[in-house]
């Protein structure tokens, strides 16, 4: 007797091979068609015990394949697999008697469980049709977009409200409308963890204000949306951008990004603003959402993404992860003594020279926290200069002056000023022979601390003056039962030396489903191991690309 069969049926060879691949591992028997016509002309219909296949593909599609399999007395367990997931299509699924309904990208754990939970079906009535209902012990994703039927469902996590139908996604009519949701976002935000200044709708107004590029080689169009259930709960906010470059003109590259996209890391964490455990749901549908508009969009930079197995190679992933972030959140206890204690004899030393050698110098220093509003002005001047002037130094990890463009220094100068009345921001100095020699703005919001950006005198980089800075943060921090604090991102020495713990976030882009968008990610596959390359090669093309189309026209008026 032939052994049981896993047909795969998708027009994507990548999806073919991927799951063909995954199956085998798992110690299934695969193979793969490109089309429903192959595999039916094969001649091992018999044979299949299980049938994955995509929705959409040229021919037959995989509900067209279900039911002729159904009219010519051949019940096997059918998969369905889509990128575009709709309402109506899983309707029909469902009511046709489908094993699965499955949105791409979907998990390796998700597929292999529908796969087992078809075979077992046919195993235990082999020529009966099997439909799986709402109301058995297999659930369907609470999205409604997502993994589809799964094996019997464990207990929801008390934390977590499942959705009962498909999130909803609606567009914000311009930026006025981020008035109108700004308790909602608020709310949102203090539930999202780690905690930072970037999330918050304070920050993506003032960043629409001051910081948007409106210009002939590039423009930003307002973009953002809010997901919800169908209970009319706030799930999401998807603060985005359409970037053209050139700002005008057919040629143009668009360029869909989160707020932040383009202003040099002021925003130094874009992500969409929900809580970690509805990251897959949101993707996946919003994913949907931007497919039905692919005439809008080239390609989504796609920033922030937190779970790993939503940006991982696998078969199905629409998502092409281009770079790993990570960031470094260091737990704080009770005391200054027991923190300490923690970190590597290294460390300890340095901490101990760094107070000895400003000591043995005969210098005394003074520790503040500036958070009165009247006084903000003043210390952010301050850090400022002392900002300019770290990143004149030139033997060291270089630091760019962010806060070198007027635009960029009124942001940061009306952020303060909000925030400050809302005592949501610190400014840590450093005083030292009644100068301040060394400064970092901070950001409190709840038990977490954000450290954003910093300065210091050059002259004073002998005394190692920032990590005094930073021991003195710490303290300040323990003191008032600050929980964590975030170094922010990157991994330099700086960070990696206080031994916080790493969280990695991942980068990926998401191409159109249009001919543009193919053009665009056959060049990302040729330039697959130098992806940041990549990005920086597209905006090129696309500027020259703007020259070439003035030569044009300044030629026809010629």
């Amino acid at each position: 007797m032939p052994s049981p069969v896993v047909s795969i049926i998708d027009d994507d060879s990548s999806v073919r091979e991927g799951t063909m691949d995954l199956l085998n591992s798992a110690g299934f028997v695969a193979e793969a068609f490109k089309d429903a016509d192959e595999f039916l002309k094969f001649g091992r219909v018999d044979d299949a015990f299980c049938v994955v296949a995509d929705v959409r593909m040229p021919g037959m599609s995989g509900l067209e394949l279900h039911d002729h399999l159904l009219r010519v007395g051949k019940s096997i367990p059918t998969i369905v697999i889509t990128a575009f997931p709709r309402d109506s299509d899983r309707t029909r699924a469902l009511e046709s008697g489908v094993s699965g309904y499955l949105s791409k990208p979907f998990s390796d754990k998700d597929l292999l469980s529908c796969v087992r939970l078809a075979l077992s079906s046919r195993r235990d009535s082999r020529d009966a049709p099997q439909t799986l209902a709402p109301s058995t012990n297999a659930t369907l994703h609470p999205s409604g977009v997502g993994r589809g039927y799964l094996e019997p469902s464990n207990p929801i996590d008390a934390a977590r409200t499942p959705y009962e139908a498909p999130l909803r996604i609606e567009e914000l009519k311009g930026p006025g409308a981020l008035d109108k949701i700004t308790p909602e976002w608020e709310s949102l935000d203090a539930q999202v963890s780690p905690r930072t200044p970037f999330t918050s709708p304070l920050w993506a107004k003032l960043w629409w204000q001051h910081l948007r590029q409106v210009r002939s080689m590039v423009r930003q169009e307002f973009f953002a949306q809010i997901v919800r259930d169908q209970a009319g709960r706030l799930v999401a906010i998807v603060p985005m951008v359409i970037t053209h470059r050139p700002g005008y003109g057919p040629l143009r590259m668009r360029l869909v990004q989160l707020f932040g996209g383009g202003d040099g890391s002021i925003t130094e964490h874009r992500c969409i603003v929900c809580r970690e455990h509805d990251e897959q749901e949101v993707i996946q549908a919003l994913t949907s959402y931007l497919y039905d508009r692919k005439d809008k969009w080239d390609v989504f930079v796609w920033t922030g993404l937190r779970q790993s197995k939503i940006a991982a190679d696998r078969p199905g992933n629409l998502l092409h992860v281009f770079k790993d972030m990570p960031y470094y959140l260091v737990p704080l206890p009770d005391s200054w003594e027991k923190f300490r204690s923690g970190l590597s004899t290294n460390m300890k030393e340095a901490i101990r020279k760094c107070y000895k050698n400003l000591a043995r110098d005969g210098h005394a220093f003074t520790f503040r926290a500036v958070e009165r509003p009247e006084d903000m002005l003043a210390s952010l001047d301050r850090l400022l200069a002392l900002h300019s002037e770290r990143a004149q130094f030139k033997y060291a990890t270089r630091h760019r002056d962010l806060f070198a463009k007027a635009s960029h220094r009124a942001f940061i100068v009306e952020l303060a000023q909000l925030m400050a009345g809302r005592d949501q921001v610190r400014i840590f100095e450093l005083e030292v022979d009644g100068n301040v020699v060394a400064s970092r703005m901070a950001f409190l919001l709840g038990d977490e601390l954000y450290l954003y950006y910093s300065g210091y005198d050059l002259a004073w980089r002998k005394h190692s003056i920032m990590t005094t800075l930073m021991c003195e943060c710490f303290k300040w921090a323990i003191e008032r039962g600050v929980k964590v604090v975030n170094l922010s991102k990157g991994k330099d020495p700086s960070k990696l030396r206080w031994r916080g713990r790493e969280v990695m976030f991942h980068d990926a882009l998401l191409m159109s489903p249009t001919r543009r968008g193919r053009l665009i990610s056959r060049a990302y596959n040729l330039l697959s191991r130098r992806p940041d390359l990549f990005v920086r090669v597209t905006e090129l093309l696309t500027v020259v690309g703007a020259l070439v189309d003035l030569w044009r026209l300044e030629a026809i008026a010629i």
